[in-house]
C-alpha cells in the first residue's frame, strides 16, 4: 500500500494515522449501530 521510497518520514507517518483515525471511527459507528438494532442504547 505504502512505498517508503516515496513518501518522507512525516508524510508517512501523517498519512499511516489518518488511516487509523478512520479505522477507529468506522468501528465505533458499527458498534453504535449494532448496539442499536440489539436495543442496547
Amino acid at each position: 500500500m505504502f512505498h517508503l521510497e516515496k513518501w518522507c518520514d512525516d508524510e508517512y507517518k501523517k498519512k499511516l494515522q489518518e488511516l487509523v483515525i478512520k479505522d477507529e471511527e468506522l468501528v465505533k459507528d458499527v458498534i453504535r449501530k449494532i448496539k442499536s438494532e440489539k436495543g442496547l442504547e
